[in-house]
This record gives C-alpha cells, structure tokens and sequence, in this order.
C-alpha cells in the first residue's frame, strides 16, 4: 500500500543509516550551506534588521582574529567560505570552543547545548569525518567507537593524566594536528598514571625510568595476565602484565624523538603520534581499573 510519504534520495538507494563515514578531512560539499548557517546562527554577524550591510559582532571579530581570516562583513566571509570550504571547519571549530570554555558567556546555556548538538547530528548523518568534540573542546576527527569509548574511560577521573591525554587527543585529532606533540603528550600521560605505583619516590621519573623499574623487579609488581603460561610449566613464570606495560613504555619512550641524539633527531609522523595515543588511552584506563599494583596491597 502507498502511503504517500516522500521518500529520500537516500531511502529509494536503500540507505537506511547514516552514509559511510568519509575518510577525507575536507569539508564535504553537500555540508557547507548547513554548516555556514549554523556559524551564522552563532551569532557573528548583525541581524539584517540591525544593520542592512550585516557587518561582523563582536564574536565574529574574535573569531575571524583566531582563525586568521581578514573579514569586514558577512558577506565577506561568505565569499571567502566559497573559495575555501575547508575555511568551516576552522569557525565551527572555533565557535564550538567558545561555547564549551567554562568562561564564556554560553557555558552550558541550553540553546547552546542544542546547536552543539544539532551541529553534531548534521556531521554525523552527512559523513563527515568531523565531529564535535566537547573535550577538545572543538571538532575533532571521528574515531571508531570503540577507540572513542577507551578514550573516554581513561579520561573519565579528573587529574593530571586526564589533562595530558586530553592534550594527547587533540594533537592526534584535533583541527591542527601534530604527530610529535602527540606522542610527547601521550607519555606525560602515561608517566602521571604510573609514575606514583611505580616510581613512589621519584616525582619526576620518566616513562624510560619507570619501565626500566618494571623489567628490572617485575617480582614487585602484580598485574592481571600475571601468568601467560600452563601452571603444568614447573620454571619460573614471569609477571606477563607487567612485562605488557613494561614493554609498552619502552617502545614508546624509545620512539619520541626527543630522547635521540642530534644525529638521530626525527620526528614522529601522525600515525606514530595517534598510535601513542592509542596505546596510552588503553593502558591508562586498564589502571583506571587496577591493572597494575604493588604486591602487598591485597592484589595477587
């Protein structure tokens, strides 16, 4: 039976959920007009009524002054928009930050709580590779959710380690992001999640120090996998955890390029730096649940 109801371009393609996410960072086409419009409606251009040439507020001056655009006007922003759509990510990216920072004005105001929300939906459903990202705060690049989940595990107390991952995050996949800032970042936060358990009279110890801590002793320790092997092999079982993380610093510590000689200086790629990250959200919300402690604390 008919039943009249208009169907989408999208439903007669047999598309019923979201289109598959675009890799491809750019700003996509079908996208510009509702992302420009919801720039517009964060208030960055004077109301026609007010001002017939609609120049620039306040906050529109602020952004355009962040993002390095020279703009008099809306319509000069819209111009330059058209010349470069990728331009949008940068507002929106500016304006969702704006919105989040606890000392602005729309700090939790429930308009704005649903613009966010509905520019979210409209990244989302059109497949873009961008998202909002309350964090950051700003747009940051999609992730699977199962990535997205461990990240938001690890980051879910509020301390130093929290901080840093938070900094960690948005250099792998923030607006601008940076491989090395990121790998530098996910070690800050790797070293303030196990320095204490670890190296309890050291405060500054490094991500190197303390594994080397861990493989040197891994007899202090205990971690679950303590036991990789048959209980039926009489030899000595190594601590399998603690040779987990112990081998999971080095190879991250080793990798920054920070810790090489002038000779040897390179930089970490972006892939080097999200897989820091990657590994450091991981391990750090395993010790969110006590993976790793010492023995004697009631942990065998």
């Amino acid at each position: 039976m008919r039943t009249g109801r208009f169907r989408t371009a999208r439903e007669r393609a047999g598309m019923v959920g979201p289109p598959q996410l675009d890799p491809d960072p750019h700003m996509r086409l079908h996208l510009v007009n509702p992302v420009f419009n919801w720039c517009v409606g964060g208030g960055i251009a004077h109301h026609p009524a007010e001002d017939r040439f609609q120049g620039l507020t306040a906050r529109g001056t602020r952004m355009c002054i962040a993002i390095g655009v020279v703009a008099n006007s809306l319509s000069d922003l819209s111009n330059q928009v058209t010349q470069d759509n990728d331009l949008l990510i940068d507002m929106a990216d500016w304006l969702v930050n704006d919105s989040v920072r606890p000392d602005s004005p729309l700090y939790r105001g429930r308009g704005e709580e649903k613009r966010l929300a509905a520019l979210n939906e409209m990244l989302v459903v059109g497949g873009s590779a961008w998202a909002v990202d309350r964090d950051l705060p700003g747009l940051s690049l999609r992730v699977s959710d199962e990535e997205r989940q461990t990240y938001e595990a690890a980051t879910a107390t509020e301390d130093t380690a929290t901080a840093y991952l938070r900094e960690a995050w948005a250099a792998a996949w923030g607006v601008s992001p940076n491989g090395d800032l990121a790998c530098a970042k996910a070690i800050d936060a790797l070293e303030a999640a196990f320095r204490r358990e670890v190296c309890p009279n050291n405060d500054g110890a490094s991500l190197g120090e303390i594994a080397r801590d861990l493989s040197a002793k891994p007899e202090k320790w205990s971690a679950r996998f303590g036991d990789a092997r048959p209980r039926s092999d009489e030899r000595r079982r190594p601590n399998a955890g603690v040779s987990l993380l112990s081998e999971g610093f080095g190879v991250i510590f080793a990798a920054n390029h920070r810790h090489g000689t002038t000779d040897e200086h390179s930089t970490n790629s972006l892939d080097d730096g999200r897989d820091a990250v990657t590994l450091a959200a991981a391990l750090i919300a395993m010790q969110r649940r006590g993976f790793l402690t010492r023995d004697g604390d009631g942990h065998r």
